[in-house]
């Protein structure tokens, strides 16, 4: 972790991780959707 008070920095941290965790619920809704479709 840089020691560097960029407010941007912060932010884009926190974007990236908004995003991720999002994609990451996405791609598990749609697996388990494909999972219960096949049964």
């Amino acid at each position: 972790m840089s020691t560097g008070n960029q407010p941007k920095h912060v932010y884009n941290v926190y974007t990236v991780m908004l995003i991720a965790s999002a994609l990451f619920m996405l791609v598990a809704c749609v697996m388990m959707g494909m999972e219960w479709a096949r049964s």
